[in-house]
């Protein structure tokens, strides 16, 4: 996974490089989530929302092991950062011309929209023609079984004949195409690819890289003082139309500007008391952005720890609470790493590198494989081990960190199935890290949570 080739020196030590680390990491809790997810829905709820939702795991900041939705809003953030801050440094150089900056951000974005959609659409390509030679068919059957699955996201009927697979493939695709329709209510998107529903975030991320292309545009001519204040009312406006994505980006925007106005931060420079007040001042914001990240998907207003905040921090022309808790964790997160080397630094190890570089396909690859390789596999394992099923009370992480009725062996042969397929499934998906790289100049630029991310 981590091969000596695979280092590059000038990468590892970007400013910006840590920001390719964190994007790996949330990748990873990414599969996490997806993977538990499938098995369980306390990954939905907050600790003591109910008697069913008592699990250790399920505590603020435990959660972030598992907080799948929470990252992506920091995906957004990270990736409106990455876009802006190249043609914030020629503005604030005085070297950027019109025409120059107008053709750098036309190439960004046509760079970005190849570099999103090409790689998509060749993973659900591959997952269509793998549905139709019956790959998606031996854990058919029991998907849909309270006492083995939760959730398996979409596993949709093998057609009669490829023409008509083929077909629906392409309608399904164009869809995540369209940036223009937008529906924000929970599950109620236009974007649910068929054949991989966690490309949804595809139209998102275009339209936001769009919005922070016109606005960095438009803004061109203003002074930093006057740039930054309308830069944050355009993220208000967007806000206001329930655009929390379009809002993220600026946000990442904004936090560009903030770190070209401010002096880099260096570990070894300044007095003993202005380290220590950049430290004060740095966990002041982290924990709180940490536990803004903490917040369940569900019923925010009814756990404990999150009632007030539901109530005060969450606008009302939001629909979906968690975007803005998980949006506001997400700005203070990247805002207190990029002030403080020291926390950068876990993000910057050959591990973290490794991690990012596989983030992008881990993310396109990771739904498909998981219905055809993860949950055959792990439906095989049940089989082979004469698992009847447990009660769906009694998931496997219930019975390791809560309570249930179920037999023990049962549970552990239930876990054990879950465990085999995901110790298939991940070496797969990084043999196959390679696969959504276009070219090797693709590397060193940014794609939905890719390179430096976005």
């Amino acid at each position: 996974m981590i091969s000596p080739q695979s280092e590059k020196p000038s990468q590892a030590h970007r400013p910006t490089a840590y920001l390719d680390g964190l994007r790996g990491f949330a990748a990873l809790i990414v599969f996490s989530f997806h993977t538990i997810w499938a098995y369980s829905n306390f990954v939905e709820y907050g600790y003591g929302e109910g008697p069913a939702n008592m699990r250790l795991v399920q505590l603020p900041f435990l959660r972030l092991l598992y907080a799948g939705h929470a990252m992506v809003p920091l995906f957004f953030v990270i990736g409106g950062y990455v876009m802006a801050i190249k043609p914030l440094k020629q503005l604030r150089a005085r070297r950027a011309e019109r025409g120059d900056l107008c053709a750098q951000l036309a190439r960004s974005v046509f760079r970005k929209g190849m570099r999103l959609y090409l790689p998509a659409i060749a993973s659900s390509f591959l997952a269509m023609l793998s549905l139709q030679v019956g790959f998606w068919e031996p854990p058919r059957r029991i998907l849909r079984d309270p006492r083995y699955f939760n959730y398996a996201d979409m596993h949709p009927p093998r057609m009669p004949h490829f023409r008509a697979e083929f077909w629906r493939w392409a309608a399904s695709t164009a869809a995540l195409g369209n940036i223009w329709t937008y529906v924000n209510k929970g599950f109620v998107l236009p974007y649910y690819d068929l054949y991989d529903p966690h490309l949804w975030t595809l139209p998102f991320e275009m339209r936001a890289t769009l919005v922070v292309a016109i606005t960095l545009l438009a803004l061109s001519r203003f002074r930093p003082a006057v740039r930054v204040p309308l830069t944050f009312t355009v993220g208000i406006l967007c806000l206001s139309f329930d655009r929390w994505e379009c809002t993220l980006f600026i946000a990442g925007a904004l936090l560009a500007e903030l770190d070209l106005a401010l002096p880099p931060p260096s570990p070894s420079s300044g007095s003993t008391p202005s380290r220590s007040a950049t430290a004060v001042t740095t966990t002041l914001i982290l924990l709180p952005s940490l536990y803004l990240l903490s917040a369940p998907n569900l019923r925010i207003a009814q756990t404990p720890g999150y009632k007030l905040l539901a109530r005060t921090l969450v606008p009302a022309c939001v629909s979906d609470p968690k975007r803005a808790l998980h949006g506001l964790g997400a700005i203070g997160l990247v805002a207190a790493l990029g002030r403080c080397p020291e926390l950068q630094r876990p993000f910057v190890t050959r591990f973290a590198r490794a991690a990012a570089r596989r983030s992008f396909a881990l993310y396109i690859l990771h739904g498909p494989l998981m219905h055809t390789l993860g949950y055959g596999v792990t439906v095989q394992l049940w089989r082979m081990l004469g698992f009847e099923g447990a009660s769906k009370d009694a998931s496997a992480l219930s019975w390791w960190l809560g309570t249930g009725s179920a037999d023990d062996a049962a549970r552990a042969m239930w876990l054990l199935g879950i465990a085999g397929g995901v110790a298939v499934l991940a070496p797969v998906v990084c043999f196959f890290h390679g696969y959504p790289e276009l070219n090797e100049a693709s590397r060193r630029k940014p794609y939905f949570w890719s390179q430096a991310p976005g």
